[in-house]
């Protein structure tokens, strides 16, 4: 069983329905490469260039490994609440990945936190939006937060009311110090370009198509370039949708970057 929710009763139900292991989300290789050691046959497993286990002065290396972006050197400066390394590991290493992850945590820190103060404690409404923090967190290396995410989510699902109203004001300043650190890093002065260029309308049309195949095919960095495209091939109105259209596909969110598509392309 394979769940972002592996609170002792649940990883017991799991092991009840007959489960022979239960492995938390977001997964880590090294776990999953231990289980399936465990479980399968020796002759069965061949693993992508199999290394011997870490030594002890290998995962010390690993802490202090040399980052190449900028950004997140900022990052493992600034943010003690992030595991750069853990972070990173999900993604084998990946930091242009890593960074593009960050991002769209400030926006969906953004969103959430918009919700969380205003919602009742012990609330249906309170424990996803939680469980979602809880998953982010997980995923960017910020394993305190993550812990204090899940804390509060067990005690929403047994009704624990005094718990949550004595914890959920410290997670959410946390939150919001993270937020604030990360918004600061990434922010960027976006200035109206005074570049223009001029298309025909056929032009224009396939470059909207182009968008709307690449994020179909969930490829940001295309959408992206056709869309820095799109942005000083438009005026006004049309010009603010495409931007904000540019700004959902590098934070990963597809449908309504496609729908901020749409409303610009209808003003042709």
């Amino acid at each position: 069983a394979l769940t972002a929710d592996l609170m002792e009763q649940v990883a017991r139900m799991f092991e009840e329905a007959g489960a022979d292991e239960s492995l938390a989300k977001p997964l880590d290789l090294r776990t999953l490469k231990k289980k399936l050691l465990e479980w399968l046959p020796e002759e069965h497993l061949v693993f992508e260039g199999d290394k011997e286990e870490e030594t002890e002065g290998q995962t010390k290396q690993e802490a202090t490994m040399e980052l190449k972006l900028p950004e997140l050197k900022v990052v493992k400066e600034r943010c003690k609440e992030i595991q750069i390394e853990v972070g990173l590991s999900y993604l084998q290493g990946n930091e242009e990945q890593y960074r593009k992850v960050l991002q769209a945590t400030v926006q969906s820190l953004e969103d959430g936190l918009a919700k969380l103060p205003n919602t009742p404690n012990g609330s249906k409404e309170q424990r996803i939006l939680v469980h979602g923090m809880k998953g982010m967190y997980f995923g960017i290396g910020a394993e305190e937060l993550a812990k204090k995410a899940a804390d509060l989510e067990a005690a929403i699902k047994q009704d624990n009311v005094a718990f949550v109203s004595a914890n959920v004001a410290s997670f959410i300043q946390a939150s919001v110090e993270l937020k604030d650190k990360l918004q600061s890093i990434f922010a960027t002065e976006e200035k109206d370009s005074d570049e223009k260029l001029t298309l025909a309308r056929e032009e224009y049309e396939q470059l909207c198509d182009a968008v709307m195949q690449a994020l179909e095919m969930f490829d940001p960095d295309t959408a992206v370039k056709h869309l820095d495209t799109l942005i000083i091939a438009s005026e006004g109105e049309q010009r603010e949708y495409m931007k904000q259209a540019k700004k959902k596909a590098d934070n990963f969110d597809y449908e309504e970057a496609l729908h901020l598509l749409e409303k610009g392309r209808g003003l042709l």
